[in-house]
Protein backbone atom coordinates (compact mmCIF):
# COMPACT_ATOMS: atom_id res chain seq x y z
CA UNK A 1 0.00 0.00 0.00
CA UNK A 2 1.34 4.09 -0.89
CA UNK A 3 -0.16 6.57 1.28
CA UNK A 4 -0.18 9.79 -0.95
CA UNK A 5 -0.33 13.33 0.78
CA UNK A 6 -1.15 16.08 -1.16
CA UNK A 7 -0.58 19.47 -0.07
CA UNK A 8 -2.34 22.52 -2.27
CA UNK A 9 -1.12 25.77 -3.70
CA UNK A 10 1.84 26.38 -6.03
CA UNK A 11 4.04 25.74 -3.20
CA UNK A 12 2.08 22.54 -2.24
CA UNK A 13 4.04 18.98 -2.42
CA UNK A 14 3.20 15.91 -2.94
CA UNK A 15 4.44 12.81 -0.86
CA UNK A 16 4.15 8.81 -0.92
CA UNK A 17 4.64 6.77 2.09
CA UNK A 18 4.97 3.00 2.04
CA UNK A 19 2.98 0.97 4.57
CA UNK A 20 6.07 1.35 7.24
CA UNK A 21 5.58 5.65 6.89
CA UNK A 22 8.78 5.26 4.63
CA UNK A 23 8.95 8.20 2.33
CA UNK A 24 9.67 6.59 -1.11
CA UNK A 25 8.67 9.96 -3.34
CA UNK A 26 8.14 13.68 -3.12
CA UNK A 27 7.63 16.08 -5.38
CA UNK A 28 7.08 19.79 -5.50
CA UNK A 29 3.86 20.84 -7.40
CA UNK A 30 5.29 20.93 -11.20
CA UNK A 31 4.47 24.26 -12.53
CA UNK A 32 5.21 26.02 -15.98
CA UNK A 33 7.69 28.62 -15.52
CA UNK A 34 5.98 32.46 -16.97
CA UNK A 35 8.16 34.17 -19.18
CA UNK A 36 9.29 38.00 -18.86
CA UNK A 37 7.40 40.11 -21.53
CA UNK A 38 8.14 43.70 -21.69
CA UNK A 39 10.09 43.48 -18.29
CA UNK A 40 7.25 42.09 -16.77
CA UNK A 41 6.94 38.34 -15.22
CA UNK A 42 3.89 36.52 -15.37
CA UNK A 43 2.52 34.04 -12.93
CA UNK A 44 3.37 30.79 -12.96
CA UNK A 45 0.96 28.27 -13.92
CA UNK A 46 0.22 24.52 -12.69
CA UNK A 47 1.49 22.03 -14.78
CA UNK A 48 -0.74 19.61 -14.87
CA UNK A 49 0.74 16.64 -17.07
CA UNK A 50 3.51 16.92 -14.61
CA UNK A 51 1.09 16.87 -11.97
CA UNK A 52 -0.85 13.99 -13.90
CA UNK A 53 3.02 11.66 -14.48
CA UNK A 54 4.01 12.49 -10.57
CA UNK A 55 0.20 10.67 -9.83
CA UNK A 56 0.72 8.04 -12.61
CA UNK A 57 3.39 6.45 -10.75
CA UNK A 58 0.52 5.64 -7.73
CA UNK A 59 -1.96 4.22 -10.43
CA UNK A 60 -0.05 0.78 -10.94
CA UNK A 61 0.30 0.50 -7.11
CA UNK A 62 -2.27 -0.12 -4.36
CA UNK A 63 -2.29 3.65 -3.47
CA UNK A 64 -4.82 5.93 -1.30
CA UNK A 65 -4.38 9.98 -1.25
CA UNK A 66 -5.52 12.15 1.24
CA UNK A 67 -5.56 15.55 0.13
CA UNK A 68 -6.72 18.82 2.29
CA UNK A 69 -9.40 20.56 2.21
CA UNK A 70 -9.12 23.55 0.49
CA UNK A 71 -10.76 26.46 3.26
CA UNK A 72 -11.07 30.46 2.32
CA UNK A 73 -7.92 32.20 4.20
CA UNK A 74 -8.56 35.37 5.55
CA UNK A 75 -7.51 38.62 3.65
CA UNK A 76 -4.66 38.94 5.61
CA UNK A 77 -3.04 36.11 4.32
CA UNK A 78 -2.97 36.72 0.83
CA UNK A 79 -7.30 36.87 0.51
CA UNK A 80 -9.26 35.96 -2.65
CA UNK A 81 -6.13 35.50 -4.89
CA UNK A 82 -4.69 32.77 -2.79
CA UNK A 83 -7.90 31.49 -2.33
CA UNK A 84 -9.04 31.02 -5.77
CA UNK A 85 -5.46 29.18 -6.27
CA UNK A 86 -5.64 26.62 -3.73
CA UNK A 87 -9.21 26.01 -5.07
CA UNK A 88 -7.83 25.41 -8.59
CA UNK A 89 -5.28 23.20 -7.09
CA UNK A 90 -7.63 21.42 -5.43
CA UNK A 91 -9.98 20.42 -8.58
CA UNK A 92 -6.87 19.97 -10.56
CA UNK A 93 -5.86 16.99 -7.76
CA UNK A 94 -9.11 15.64 -7.47
CA UNK A 95 -10.07 15.48 -11.03
CA UNK A 96 -6.54 13.71 -11.55
CA UNK A 97 -6.96 11.00 -9.01
CA UNK A 98 -10.21 10.23 -9.95
CA UNK A 99 -9.12 10.27 -13.45
CA UNK A 100 -6.81 7.81 -12.83
CA UNK A 101 -8.66 5.99 -10.37
CA UNK A 102 -6.69 6.33 -7.14
CA UNK A 103 -9.21 6.10 -4.21
CA UNK A 104 -8.75 9.46 -1.78
CA UNK A 105 -10.05 10.87 1.30
CA UNK A 106 -10.82 14.69 1.47
CA UNK A 107 -9.13 15.63 4.78
CA UNK A 108 -10.02 19.02 7.29
CA UNK A 109 -6.59 20.82 8.16
CA UNK A 110 -7.29 20.73 11.50
CA UNK A 111 -8.06 16.83 11.71
CA UNK A 112 -4.86 15.95 10.66
CA UNK A 113 -2.86 18.52 12.44
CA UNK A 114 -4.50 17.77 15.65
CA UNK A 115 -3.01 14.10 15.51
CA UNK A 116 0.01 14.96 13.61
CA UNK A 117 0.83 17.97 15.33
CA UNK A 118 0.29 16.49 18.95
CA UNK A 119 3.21 17.09 21.48
CA UNK A 120 5.01 20.20 19.15
CA UNK A 121 4.61 23.47 21.27
CA UNK A 122 1.25 25.21 20.56
CA UNK A 123 3.01 28.96 20.54
CA UNK A 124 4.06 27.88 16.70
CA UNK A 125 2.23 28.75 14.20
CA UNK A 126 0.41 25.47 12.16
CA UNK A 127 3.89 25.61 9.37
CA UNK A 128 6.41 25.92 11.80
CA UNK A 129 4.78 22.85 13.57
CA UNK A 130 4.39 20.74 10.33
CA UNK A 131 8.22 21.29 10.18
CA UNK A 132 8.80 20.34 13.50
CA UNK A 133 6.81 17.22 13.63
CA UNK A 134 8.01 15.80 10.39
CA UNK A 135 11.52 16.56 11.18
CA UNK A 136 10.76 14.51 14.36
CA UNK A 137 9.30 11.86 12.46
CA UNK A 138 12.07 11.51 9.56
CA UNK A 139 14.88 12.79 11.01
CA UNK A 140 17.54 11.93 8.45
CA UNK A 141 15.38 13.31 5.45
CA UNK A 142 16.38 16.85 3.89
CA UNK A 143 13.44 18.68 3.86
CA UNK A 144 14.53 21.81 1.84
CA UNK A 145 13.20 22.94 -1.45
CA UNK A 146 16.73 22.49 -2.88
CA UNK A 147 20.53 22.17 -2.06
CA UNK A 148 20.77 26.10 -1.47
CA UNK A 149 17.75 26.38 0.22
CA UNK A 150 18.62 27.67 3.97
CA UNK A 151 14.62 26.38 5.77
CA UNK A 152 12.42 23.55 5.71
CA UNK A 153 10.11 23.20 2.82
CA UNK A 154 6.65 23.22 4.82
CA UNK A 155 4.90 22.06 1.23
CA UNK A 156 6.81 19.02 1.61
CA UNK A 157 6.42 18.32 5.85
CA UNK A 158 2.56 19.44 5.18
CA UNK A 159 2.03 16.45 2.79
CA UNK A 160 3.86 14.24 4.06
CA UNK A 161 2.47 14.32 7.71
CA UNK A 162 -1.36 14.35 5.29
CA UNK A 163 0.05 10.95 3.91
CA UNK A 164 1.41 9.96 7.42
CA UNK A 165 -2.13 10.90 9.02
CA UNK A 166 -4.18 8.70 6.22
CA UNK A 167 -1.68 5.78 6.44
CA UNK A 168 -2.41 6.25 10.62
CA UNK A 169 -6.06 6.06 9.91
CA UNK A 170 -6.61 3.51 7.29
CA UNK A 171 -4.53 1.24 10.38
CA UNK A 172 -6.80 2.41 13.05
CA UNK A 173 -4.05 4.45 14.84
CA UNK A 174 -5.44 7.73 14.38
Amino acid sequence: MIYIGVDLGKEGAVVFLDEKGKIVKKAKTPLLKAATVKGKKGKDEYDIVGMRAILTEAKEMDAVAMIERAQPLPAVLGGSLANYQRGLSFGLWQGLLVGLEIPYEVVRPQDWQKVMLLGVNSTYDTKQASVIAAQRLWPKEDWRRSERATKADDGYTDSALLAEFGRRRRNGQA
